[in-house]
């Protein structure tokens, strides 16, 4: 029997990652994934400004990701047009992926094909000794003991199953994951809401799109409406086209059927077009009813189905990882309780329902737009389109239906705006509600339970993120120069977390360590690995050492104490 603390499910974007990072921290892992080759299907697009953050944090340069991503000039824009070629009835900005985000991040969104930035991950992967990948191998039953978990994996080709016995499993294997239906854990929410075929297709459309370059080309039209995403005009395309299984199956669509439904949606004859890929998916927004079972947690799509509209899917699943994985490292390091593993959902799941309920409402949306462009039947609806169609200015309703849709292209505060709430935090505020989130207005704020803010410092003479400070295996105690005495007078050094300060460290060339935290010079932010702010103390004590290293053990028990009534001396 083969031993690993932890077993990963699925060698997607959100078992890698996961797998690095617990690389990063110490814990070696297996992943085992039951398809031999990475699919080629491109899928997910958008890599977020907190991906990109995580993944900088771990080691993975976010300049590689973006420098192999499309430029911002060639995917910054949705179009609403008849077809590729055709009418255009508006166009909005595609999330901010210019310098405007720079104030609020490091690294803007970048459009990348998910097998690219899933290339780019493994690469990474391969520099880390204490992961071992499997491909071609099923997680076929498992059972569960005092000591941990005992999981049966059949490889393929081989005569006999193997076991293979861990402290934890990551179920990171996709929307219809295996592990989730064998632990009997329920998913909430929408199932089956549209049916649609993914057609991934090559061809040169460059000069098309020359004069309206961008990612999404939603195709409004009476005989295929459907979404155009460009991931390399050049090259890579895929047309998403609506799908019916209960009066249709994918043995319909042949080569000539599908050329057709391409070439209509682009609007011309296409001599290079080359299918790649056709395959049927399902639009849902489910959440798990658990986002644990026991030894078992749950991340990525595994966990939740969103409907693509956001482009938060893949997102959210390494955001799950990085939640998750410091918090599996410390309790099998023997310094973190297993309600500590509770947070995770109690942190991770409240995202996933704001997530999904903004997607919905996204997809929703969309349907003013088609409202605007079909009325009527029969004859009477082709004249109501054509009239649309010849003269879109004429109708106000129109561009009104299409501002409506720029909250489903402008998500930012969803993106990095995310706050938690858990025992794993000290003095968290209550749990927003989604009706109280914004999707796109994003206010930095050092409250309990935000990633810390991005904001340019100085050090060493060089403009840098806030962010290149934020250790990923440790906690950060950030705090002015003018606390620095405290320490110096307690003649205690810590083991337990990482001094950063202001005026020592870095310098921050825009305000006062008191304006921007809103502390008292005295005051400071301990930070945890995954860059969470966990505790505000308004003023640290002569003591400052040791009263934080108390606040570290409340965090890694998740049971906070009342610390208004301690005695801080």
């Amino acid at each position: 029997m083969l031993k690993f603390p932890v077993l990963i499910v699925g060698a997607g974007p959100v078992g890698v990652m996961a797998a690095h990072m617990l690389s990063g921290l110490g814990v070696p892992s297996l992943v085992v994934e039951r398809r031999l080759e990475r699919s080629t299907a491109p899928k997910a697009h958008a890599v977020n400004s907190r991906t990109l953050e995580i993944c900088e944090q771990v080691g993975i340069p976010a300049r590689s990701i973006r420098q192999a991503g499309a430029a911002a000039e060639q995917a910054g824009w949705v179009h609403f047009v008849t077809d590729l070629a055709g009418t255009s009835f508006g166009s909005l900005p595609y999330e901010r992926q210019g310098d405007t985000a720079l104030a609020d991040t490091p690294f803007p969104l970048i459009n990348i094909a998910q097998p690219l930035f899933e290339n780019l991950l493994s690469e990474h992967l391969e520099s880390c000794p204490d992961v071992s990948i499997w491909r071609g191998c099923e997680l076929i039953e498992y059972a569960e003991t005092e000591a941990g978990i005992i999981a049966t994996v059949q490889m393929r080709g081989a005569s006999q199953p193997v076991q293979i016995a861990s402290q934890y499993i990551i179920a990171a294997d996709g929307a219809g994951s295996t592990m989730r239906k064998l632990a009997g854990v329920a998913l909430e929410g929408l199932a089956n809401l549209d049916h649609f075929l993914m057609i991934h297709f090559e061809a040169d459309l460059s000069k098309l799109v020359e004069g309206r370059p961008g990612v999404l080309h939603f195709l409004l039209n009476q005989e295929n409406s459907g979404v155009l995403i460009c991931y390399e005009a050049q090259k890579t395309w895929v047309l998403m086209h609506s799908y019916d299984p209960t009066q249709e199956t994918l043995a319909d669509y042949d080569q000539a059927r599908t050329h057709a439904l391409v070439e209509q949606a682009v609007g011309k004859s296409i001599s290079d077009l080359k299918i790649r890929n056709i395959s049927p998916w399902s639009m849902c927004a489910e959440v798990a009813q658990s986002y644990r079972k026991g030894r078992i947690f749950f991340a990525g799509d595994a966990a939740h189905r969103f409907p693509p509209t956001g482009g938060l899917g893949l997102n959210t699943g390494i955001a799950d990882a990085h939640n998750l994985t410091w918090k599996l490292a410390r309790v099998l390091n023997g310094i973190g309780s297993d309600a500590l593993l509770d947070s995770y959902q109690a942190e991770r799941r409240p995202v996933a329902e704001i997530n999904t309920t903004q997607s919905l409402e996204n997809a929703s949306t969309l349907l003013h737009l088609l409202a605007a462009l079909f009325k009527g039947e029969g004859a009477q609806a082709e004249a109501h389109f054509l009239a649309r169609k010849a003269a879109p200015e004429k109708y106000p309703e129109i561009a009104e239906a299409v501002e409506l849709q720029r909250a489903h292209f402008d998500s930012f505060n969803l993106q990095i705006g995310y706050r938690y709430t858990s025992d794993a935090l000290i003095n968290p505020a209550p749990q927003a509600q989604s009706a109280d989130v914004p999707t796109s207005h994003y206010i930095p704020t050092y409250a309990v339970g935000v990633r810390l803010p991005h904001w340019w410092i100085e050090q060493d003479g060089t403009r840098q993120s806030s962010h290149v400070l934020l250790s990923p295996t440790t906690f950060t105690l950030w705090l002015d120069e003018a606390a620095l005495p405290l320490f110096t007078a307690e003649q205690k050094s810590s083991s337990a977390f990482n001094l950063v300060v202001q005026g020592r460290d870095f310098s921050d060339p825009d305000t006062s360590w008191a304006a921007r935290t809103g502390l008292e010079e005295t005051g400071a932010l301990l930070v945890r690995p995954d860059g969470h702010i966990a505790w505000r103390c308004e003023t640290l004590p002569k003591n400052p050492s040791a009263y934080t290293e108390e606040r570290i053990d409340e965090i890694l028990a998740a049971m906070p104490a009342p610390i208004e009534s301690e005695n801080k001396e």
